[in-house]
């Protein structure tokens, strides 16, 4: 390229032209690898739940409330409950999930690996209010029907 020189379309279809192997190859290797990969990674199924936490709407002077707690409370509360090692522990030997992991890792390892990359926590912001009053829970694993289950 020539400093000052207004280049044309025709001029970058030529360049493109005498630089096609440059282009193309790595073009295709590329494309090669990304199904090469792609194939041999396991199938991966999600399943979520959505969990809305709906605060009093009558007045309290009207019925006085048994939750003290606030929404963003609430829900941090069921997050930790959710998230508890107990908890996760219960599920995996009662769903037999993780079963080759179990056999060669301690259990609380796989508890620790279901918590960090099988199950995402997302809150859900209400627009108008600008708080979470709800969240998605996401679970993912290896098959299908399992997933769904759990």
């Amino acid at each position: 390229m020539l400093p000052g020189k207004q280049y044309t379309p025709a001029d970058y279809v030529a360049m493109a032209l005498r630089w096609k192997w440059v282009i193309l190859v790595p073009g295709l290797i590329g494309a090669y690898a990304a199904l090469v990969v792609s194939s041999r990674l396991p199938d991966t199924f999600e399943s979520d739940m959505l969990i809305q936490v709906v605060p009093q709407r009558i007045p309290s002077s009207f019925v006085q409330s048994t939750v003290t707690m606030r929404t963003v409370d609430r829900l941090s509360a069921l997050t930790e409950q959710i998230m508890s090692p107990t908890e996760l522990q219960r599920l995996i030997t009662d769903m037999n999930l993780y079963p080759t992991e179990r056999e060669r890792l301690p259990l609380q390892d796989v508890v620790d690996y279901m918590r960090l990359q099988a199950i995402k926590i997302e809150p859900v912001i209400n627009r108008r209010t600008g708080d979470a009053d709800s969240f998605y829970i996401r679970f993912s694993y290896t098959d299908r029907a399992t997933a769904r289950r759990v």
